[in-house]
């Protein structure tokens, strides 16, 4: 495993975006490679920063970070995309954000308590 891990983080609110960013940034583990605001911003950073791992809201503006997924993998078949989520019971969502190309889900209440463990072991394969 590379180390540090290079990070995209797509959410579209800033300040949950700021949050992810902060919490990452202050373990040497991870560098933030970019981030970006909306599905089609998240495609086309993805595609010029080639991160280890995507980390991307499914409630995004434009196209959303479900139909993103699948275009992400197809650019940058080496990353690996992890959907958060603010939803309630968010089973289905998750179902079909796995079929896309997630490699996990995490729902943003629990985040911050096990983000960069459950980064490093989905970077760890």
């Amino acid at each position: 495993m590379r180390m540090p891990i290079r990070v995209l983080v797509v959410d579209d609110e800033p300040e949950q975006r700021a949050s992810v960013c902060d919490l990452l940034a202050g373990d040497d583990r991870f560098e933030i490679a970019g981030e970006a605001a909306d599905g089609g911003e998240a495609i086309i950073r993805a595609s010029e920063v080639r991160p280890d791992i995507v980390l991307i809201d499914l409630m995004l503006p434009g196209m959303n970070g479900l139909r993103a997924i699948s275009e992400i993998r197809e650019r940058v078949p080496d990353a690996k995309v992890v959907v958060l989520s603010g939803l309630v019971g968010p089973e289905r969502i998750f179902e079909e954000a796995t079929r896309q190309g997630a490699s996990a889900c995490i729902e943003k209440p629990l985040m911050f308590g096990r983000l960069p463990e459950t980064l490093l072991d989905i970077a760890a394969g």
